[in-house]
């Protein structure tokens, strides 16, 4: 079987053409979150995996529980029922949504350091990144205390390690020296 991804990616090409053509994409991102917090739910999963439920049952089971679907959107989760592929919703929706930044030109930026990042320093971290990649980007920051020093950064293709733990470890190596 293929991987997940690869099978979700024409699901998600389509679900995103569709939204573009009828100008609902924030409406199809926020149906197709609101899809995949009610999967995470047990009761959900059983519903969508009983054997015995037919898929347009599952379908509209789906579609009266999230409530306010307009009639694409329907659609779109009675195909996936019936093609049994409501699992891959996680994957639809990461897909769906990096479809939707590339469209708006918005990047994603993933920035762990050592220390909380002042507010001038994200800003700063903020309007570097987005002359670079000439987009406007959204930096999402968390803590990893393995690092000691520095951050790493991973916005779309780029990614700089400015750590200092990488920065001891390109030492060690120009050294010829293994690394703690």
């Amino acid at each position: 079987m293929s991987e997940p991804t690869t099978i979700a990616r024409s699901y998600a090409k389509a679900a995103f053409e569709s939204a573009c053509a009828h100008n609902t994409v924030a409406a199809w991102s926020d149906a197709l979150a609101a899809l995949q917090t009610w999967l995470a739910d047990d009761r959900a999963r059983r519903v969508v995996n009983h054997p015995l439920l037919p898929a347009d049952r599952i379908a509209e089971s789906i579609i009266t529980a999230l409530g306010n679907l307009d009639e694409n959107m329907q659609n779109f989760v009675r195909l996936l029922a019936e093609n049994h592929r409501l699992l891959l919703i996680p994957n639809i929706t990461a897909l769906f949504e990096q479809y939707r930044a590339q469209s708006e030109q918005r990047i994603e930026a993933q920035v762990v350091s050592a220390m909380p990042l002042s507010d001038a320093q994200q800003k700063s971290l903020t309007e570097t990144l987005s002359s670079r990649l000439n987009a406007e980007v959204v930096l999402n920051c968390s803590l990893d205390k393995n690092l000691l020093a520095g951050a790493v950064v991973h916005a779309g293709r780029l990614s700089v390690d400015g750590s200092l733990k990488a920065r001891l470890q390109k030492l060690s190596a120009t050294l010829n020296v293994s690394a703690p």
